[in-house]
């Protein structure tokens, strides 16, 4: 049941997340008077877009992420602060890490710069690309999304939303874990759960005691 409950929650939630997709090429990408230079767009999707930027300070390439219209959309907004709550935090080899945030130009704002850590790719778009992948890389892959794991669940936290599209990659195999915008505390999950058990127990319970006297309902 749990299941089913959870699964109807996240249909609902990508059904409002597609609503919010925009035209893209017209949206503005506007970071002049920040310590990051735009590059080229290096991606785009429900939430916004992304370009690759230099820091003109440090002169390394990142990847700036423009969370478009935040605050209209009730689940957009909660997502993304669960996402800089959690990133912020973080500081391993194979987990994304929020950078930066941009200051807005004005005190009324909607939209909302982060800046990431640079990576070419997603590990969705190598498996499904013809790029042959031996058996090296898939240990050196894994290798790094169970450090990557060891390192978030040492920190009490879930992703909850683990999946080939979140795990990004670059060029020399490098590999970070993202996209945490459905984390959750693993202390609540597990309370959640043994309530939830409780429950199914009392009703598998009922249901027998039902079934020998009728005159018990479940």
């Amino acid at each position: 049941m749990m299941t089913v409950f959870a699964r109807l929650s996240d249909a609902s939630e990508m059904n409002t997340l597609h609503q919010l997709r925009m035209n893209i090429s017209d949206t503005s990408f506007d970071i002049e008077g920040s310590a990051y230079v735009k590059q080229r767009k290096i991606g785009s999707g429900t939430y916004g877009i992304v370009y690759s930027a230099i820091d003109h300070r440090t002169g390394q390439l990142v990847a700036v992420k423009k969370v478009c219209n935040v605050f209209d959309n009730l689940i957009l907004a909660q997502r993304t602060y669960r996402e800089i709550k959690i990133l912020r935090h973080f500081r391993h080899d194979n987990v994304i890490h929020i950078r930066d945030i941009l200051q807005p130009k004005e005190r009324l704002f909607s939209d909302i710069y982060l800046v990431f850590d640079q990576m070419d790719t997603d590990l969705h778009q190598v498996i499904h690309s013809r790029q042959e992948i031996s058996d090296e890389h898939v240990r050196y892959f894994l290798y790094q999304i169970l450090r990557g794991l060891k390192y978030i669940h040492s920190a009490n936290v879930i992703h909850r939303d683990l999946k080939p599209g979140n795990i990004l990659v670059n060029e020399n195999c490098d590999l970070k874990i993202g996209d945490f915008g459905k984390w959750a505390s693993t202390v609540i999950f597990f309370i959640y759960i043994a309530f939830y058990r409780a429950m199914l127990a009392q009703s598998v319970v009922m249901r027998l005691l039902s079934s020998v006297c009728p005159s018990v309902r479940p």
